[in-house]
């Protein structure tokens, strides 16, 4: 479980996630800028049915005390990592089914330890980050030449809960010009 363990902080830290440390060894947890992730590694799929629900609720305690941005509350993840996936694949793909359709708190993956490629951070990357940013700034450079330059700096500077009345007024005003 120790190389386990290892290979996982290692995925993580390389895509900039901070560790917490936790007593329970067995228990991750990441945080980075957007997202908060709790590994729980499990033996076998028999320990992961008999402990999801309460190893869930230690990121639930986590989640209750948070008070930092408040968006980020909906950003927390519980993965949950079988180290030995023995047994029928049925159990599995039913205990899997069963965890990630429960949308309660968080949003919850099961994964085996063949599939450590999928864990969540190894699609994010500095790089990747980068690229989404330009192609982020391309698009705003595209609203402002489509709604041009007032339109987009009354949109993007003003505030958020307003923004479908005064995008009326803003294109009411423009046509009775």
């Amino acid at each position: 479980m120790d190389k386990l363990i290892k290979s996982i902080v290692t995925r993580y830290k390389k895509a900039n996630f901070i560790q917490s440390t936790l007593p329970d060894k067995n228990i991750l947890r990441f945080h980075n800028p957007f997202s908060v992730h709790f590994i729980f590694l499990v033996e076998d799929i028999a320990q992961l049915k008999q402990n999801w629900e309460k190893n869930h609720k230690i990121l639930i305690n986590d989640f209750a005390e948070y008070d930092g941005p408040r968006d980020m509350e909906w950003n927390y993840y519980a993965v949950f990592l079988v180290a030995v996936a023995s047994g029928a694949s049925e159990d599995l793909d039913q205990i899997r089914k069963e965890i990630e359709s429960d949308t309660s708190y968080s949003r919850k993956y099961v994964f085996t330890e063949n599939e450590l490629d999928e864990l969540p951070p190894g699609m994010i990357s500095r790089e990747e980050l980068e690229s989404k940013q330009v192609v982020a700034q391309n698009l705003i450079v595209e609203w402002e030449e489509v709604l041009g330059a007032e339109l987009f700096s009354k949109i993007i500077n003003g505030p958020k809960a307003s923004l479908d009345k005064r995008i009326r007024k803003l294109i009411e005003a423009k046509i009775d010009k």
